[in-house]
């Protein structure tokens, strides 16, 4: 767990991780350079961006950015814990198949 993309980069470099959940806006660097750098780093790894989008722009928004820079999957705020297992089980399946 980290409470910034630049720790959670350090801990994504230092020692690895079998999924990333990262919010989109975030103080510091913010979750799209986060999700940008670690894709670069690790294309493989599964990243689920999640947002409840900020002043003016709607979460669907904020997701589709960060679909589009390497997340492959998204939740907005509030998250349903029943949607987020979900996901995540999906997420973790497919890449142990990989």
């Amino acid at each position: 767990m980290a409470d910034s993309a630049e720790n959670g980069l350090n801990g994504f470099m230092e020692a690895g991780y079998d999924l990333v959940l990262s919010d989109i806006f975030m103080e510091g660097m913010g979750g799209i350079e986060g999700i940008s750098q670690m894709r670069a780093m690790n294309p493989g790894i599964p990243i689920i961006a999640i947002s409840a989008g900020y002043k003016g722009m709607a979460p669907g928004t904020a997701l589709k950015a960060a679909g589009k820079i390497g997340a492959v999957g998204t939740l907005a705020k509030p998250i349903d814990p029943e949607k987020l297992f979900a996901t995540v089980e999906v997420l973790l399946r497919k890449r142990e198949c990989l």
